[in-house]
């Protein structure tokens, strides 16, 4: 007689987690923030955004291991920088953002790029005029 295996129900598998594999949600932001790094400040673009961490784009990315503060908007994120690629780079928050900031983020996401490009104008203008040095 044979008998049909019956499988096993998903939470008690022994397979092991995937490699690589999020386990928070990610915002899709495309906003300009201020890293700062024990080797200088950059400004740099928040591609993504979770509770745990981002992924950013620099013009240099900074090596693993170093410790940094991410300034974006009313967010000061203290964390390190766990992986490095080119111009993007990933870094895990010390501690996890409150999920009120990301779905504040997900809301002002639009008045934040309008005030960011305002700025990004008014920078050009004074440029331009000698202003700016």
């Amino acid at each position: 007689m044979k008998l049909n295996r019956i499988p096993t129900p998903a939470p008690f598998r022994t397979e092991k987690r995937r490699a690589g594999r999020r386990r928070e949600g990610r915002l899709r932001l495309g906003l300009l923030a201020k890293l700062e790094l024990v080797c200088g400040n950059e400004t740099c673009e928040v591609v993504d955004l979770s509770a745990t961490g981002a992924r950013l784009r620099v013009s240099k990315a900074p090596r693993v291991g170093n410790s940094c503060i991410l300034l974006l908007d009313t967010i000061e994120a203290f964390g390190s920088i766990v992986w490095s690629s080119g111009q993007l780079c990933g870094m895990k928050f010390d501690e996890r953002l409150l999920e009120s900031a990301l779905i504040d983020f997900r809301v002002r996401r639009e008045e934040i790029a309008g005030r960011e490009q305002v700025e990004e104008l008014e920078f050009a203008r004074n440029w331009v005029e000698g202003r700016v040095r």
